[in-house]
């Protein structure tokens, strides 16, 4: 009776100890996914504020015109913040600090939109003398170039 005791005992043991580390595994898997959440959120609200949307519209204006803002001027700072931010969101995409669907859901065509007027800007700056790559922008712009978009197609209005 001693060797099925120890038997059972071993066999509830072994559970208790796949059930812990079933347990563990899953609130670090929640863990994980919150934190990259709450960090995607961080920067889509960053991304979002005026002061970036400003940035961009600045950056889209300029390529349209041929004449993106000065060096110095408090515009060339506000482009260069709205890049900033979409070099920050590649940057965490490529550590794997958000997700990869939630970005493009959120940002693919933003993104996809941007692109050009990026590397108009890009060139200006080349041609400043400024070469700073925006290594992760030009990353997440190359991502979404190459993903299928996640978008939903408005189809007008829902009618029952």
């Amino acid at each position: 009776m001693t060797n099925s005791t120890q038997t059972w005992a071993l066999v509830i043991s072994v559970i208790a100890l796949l059930a812990s580390a079933i347990a563990t595994w899953s609130t670090l898997r929640h863990s994980s996914r919150s934190a990259r959440l709450a960090t995607f959120e961080r920067i889509h609200e960053a991304l979002i504020d005026p002061k970036a949307a400003g940035g961009r519209k600045l950056l889209y204006v300029g390529a349209k015109n041929g004449d993106f803002p000065k060096l110095g001027d408090p515009e060339w700072d506000q482009v260069n913040y709205a890049l900033a931010l979409y070099d920050t969101l590649g940057g965490y995409l490529s550590q794997g600090l958000v997700d990869k669907d939630v970005v493009t859901a959120a940002w693919y065509q933003p993104v996809t939109d941007i692109a050009r007027p990026v590397e108009q800007f890009l060139a200006y700056r080349r041609s400043l003398g400024i070469d700073q790559p925006w290594t992760y922008l030009l990353d997440l712009i190359d991502l979404m170039r190459n993903t299928t978009c996640p978008c939903r197609v408005w189809k007008g209005s829902r009618q029952s």
